[in-house]
């Protein structure tokens, strides 16, 4: 393959001039030669293999109606998924050629207002700004490249050329490109239509591992138009000049890259699916804090559209849109997955599994939507028969010893979220008033429950439990998964024992600076864990300083975070560049930061005098969602003391509003009737205004 025989040439001492380490930078992407230089921080000890090992951080950006997103890297390289090609962005002026891998510096931000990226390469006489997003265009919306630079120059009739690289791999390895051609304005790569100019290229060339790499073209200025290779090696480059004067805007549209997936849908369900993945700007300003969880709520709230997407439904995805407001949005996911339902009441493929009844009813509990309920009762029975008769009797009818490794490794939460689901189908249940169909539901919660506090509470006494953290470093997955019991599904209650020594073992045994270690296959830190864990934190009254300043520091500069980091580069080392799943949790997390609903409890900002990360918290809630209706707040701060001034739209009155404070707090004031035990503070639900004041050490 033409990876090999990169690889083979590389290695070969300088036996061919051409492929000498100090071009390095133009044939092979900067990851791999940053991976595989000893003096680099990035370097990974062995054997050189061609797939993106050390940097895997990139931002999604999808088109509205595509379902595959489009990634931009840090480096600025652009990733397509079909075909498997990279696409860099090189500048040429004055025999200087600029690269991604000698950039002088590359920026990054998120366009908030476009959903788009946009990446600034530096030069040492100008720059080069390239902006990527989502092109509403009158056939169909498409990903539009925008490209334009600005050049200081002496000589100022020496031409800058603009150029496209396309190359045959992205950062999962080699993807062979057998036939490349440029026509009628379009790109074509293995004879499908991938990019197309507004303008017609003034620089073009075309090549393959025989004939060697397309900067030659810089050498030679003689091109082609179209190239063939049996090992799939094909190269190419269309590029754009002018004098540094006359510089102008360069705009490419990336093509449809699933244009077969409207074609799954009627176009009436086409039309609902769009409006589920459209996503309504006023929640940006729902949160402001001066903090920096601003940027990453504004920059998340819009990352949701690169995976509001038809044909997910992923059950943390519904999560959000329900406990942000989004329930328009979120009743289309639903409602998609339960017509997926087996008439077993098995999933299927319905995405949601053993959520789905869990996230309906935290939907219901937002949007006060009952007609959902009982237009779909016949399918919950169904779904919570199969659990009873599938699952769960499978999972409590086991004897001790066989189960005593059966939970392990994913089997904690899965029967965690199955007791959740049974416990929201019993509620539901009544709230129809149909107590006696779903007692059955109700018998099997109770019995499933205690079996696996019992297993639980077992598991916390096996003193292998604690063995070292280089010995069992999925413990932390565990624990994780078992604190999963207080939140979000908050089967226990608030203070349980259980659930602050497994926080305190997780500090203890499994924490790197906040982050929480990946199973030991995996390596590195997971930050969806590690989000996890801040909103068990939180939701327990704990100091979670630590925590979120890791998961601040990890986030990418368009506020994006992998799956997985390397602890001391915050590099991403995992599957996913951009991962929807911490992305989810954040947004979750920012929630519980200010609002966590406890049965007929409001627990207002319970994340923020339990911890040193708010010196001087001055927050607003703008119409902000919460069970019992909405809810606008402010905070000002004044020397120790700060003042909550509450407006509630309640559509059902809450029993208490609570308040938790650590020791470093007292109240002051507060304008009806409160009880204080220890750091719980309990109001009336007509509370207007409360003051407190920070206690000087």
């Amino acid at each position: 393959m033409f990876g090999q025989k990169i690889v083979k040439m590389i290695t070969a001492s300088g036996k061919n001039s051409y492929w000498s380490p100090q071009k390095w930078n133009w044939i092979l992407p900067p990851w791999f030669i940053n991976q595989n230089n000893p003096l680099h921080p990035d370097y990974i000890a062995g054997k050189i293999e061609f797939y993106n090992y050390s940097c895997r951080s990139w931002t999604a950006v999808r088109a509205h109606g595509s379902k595959t997103p489009v990634r931009v890297d840090t480096y600025g390289i652009i990733y397509l998924a079909e075909p498997r090609i990279s696409i860099e962005i090189w500048l040429y002026h004055q025999q200087k050629l600029y690269t991604p891998g000698n950039y002088p510096e590359v920026q990054q931000r998120f366009n908030l207002m476009s959903g788009g990226i946009d990446t600034g390469y530096l030069l040492d006489n100008g720059y080069l700004a390239m902006t990527i997003a989502p092109e509403c265009l009158p056939s169909q919306n498409q990903i539009g490249i925008r490209l334009y630079a600005k050049i200081d120059s002496v000589d100022f009739f020496e031409p800058v050329v603009i150029a496209l690289i396309i190359r045959p791999y992205d950062d999962n390895g080699l993807a062979p490109i057998y036939a490349m051609k440029y026509k009628d304005g379009h790109l074509e790569i293995n004879r499908r239509k991938v990019l197309c100019f507004m303008e017609e290229p003034l620089h073009m060339y075309f090549s393959n591992a025989q004939h060697g790499d397309v900067t030659q073209y810089f050498r030679f200025w003689e091109g082609n138009s179209e190239i063939g290779s049996e090992d799939g090696s094909c190269t190419g480059m269309l590029g754009f000049s002018n004098i540094p004067s006359q510089l102008r805007p360069v705009m490419i549209m990336v093509s449809s890259q699933d244009g077969q997936l409207q074609s799954k849908f009627s176009r009436r369900s086409w039309l609902k699916a769009m409006e589920a993945s459209d996503l309504p700007l006023k929640i940006l300003n729902l949160i402001n804090t001066g903090t920096g969880i601003d940027p990453i709520y504004r920059a998340n709230i819009r990352h949701l559209a690169a995976y509001c997407v038809p044909g997910t439904a992923d059950p943390y995805l519904i999560m959000v849109l329900n406990r942000f407001g989004l329930t328009a949005n979120s009743r289309w996911y639903l409602q998609e997955s339960l017509q997926k339902i087996g008439w077993d009441g098995s999933p299927g493929d319905s995405g949601g599994g053993l959520q789905l009844i869990f996230v309906l009813a935290d939907y219901y509990k937002i949007s006060g939507d009952i007609r959902m309920i009982e237009s779909y009762w016949p399918v919950l029975k169904r779904i919570g028969l199969w659990l009873c008769n599938q699952t769960v009797i499978g999972t409590i009818t086991r004897e001790k010893k066989s189960t005593q490794r059966s939970f392990r490794l994913g089997r904690y939460e899965r029967t965690l979220w199955i007791c959740a689901s049974l416990y929201a189908l019993g509620e539901l249940g009544n709230i129809l008033g149909k107590n006696s169909e779903v007692q059955v539901f109700k018998n099997y919660f109770l019995i499933l429950w205690t079996k696996t506090q019992n297993y639980l509470l077992n598991a916390d006494d096996d003193p292998m439990s604690d063995r070292l953290k280089p010995l069992n470093l999925s413990g932390g997955e565990e624990l994780v998964e078992m604190l999963s019991a207080a939140y979000p599904l908050q089967l226990s209650e608030r203070g349980n024992p259980a659930t602050l020594a497994r926080i305190a073992r997780v500090a203890k045994n499994y924490l790197f600076q906040g982050g929480v270690f990946s199973p030991r296959d995996f390596k590195g830190v997971d930050l969806e864990l590690t989000a996890r864990l801040c909103q068990v934190v939180i939701r327990e009254g704990g100091e979670y300083q630590d925590i979120l300043d890791f998961l601040l520091l990890a986030a990418s500069p368009t506020f994006g975070w992998p799956d997985r980091i390397n602890p001391l580069s915050k590099k991403g080392i995992g599957e996913n560049g951009h991962d929807p799943r911490v992305l989810f949790q954040t947004l979750l997390l920012i929630r519980s930061l200010f609002v966590i609903e406890e049965g007929d409890q409001l627990h207002l900002l319970p994340g923020i005098f339990c911890s040193d990360f708010w010196s001087c918290p001055c927050i607003e809630l703008h119409d902000f969602p919460t069970v019992f209706g909405r809810i606008s707040l402010k905070t000002r701060t004044v020397g120790d003391t700060t003042q909550i001034n509450l407006e509630s739209n309640f559509l059902q009155t809450p029993q208490k509003i609570i308040f938790i404070i650590n020791q470093k707090y007292r109240v002051v004031f507060a304008d009806t009737l409160i009880n204080i035990n220890g750091g719980v503070i309990t109001a009336d639900p007509d509370l207007r205004m409360i003051r407190f004041r920070r206690c000087r050490a």
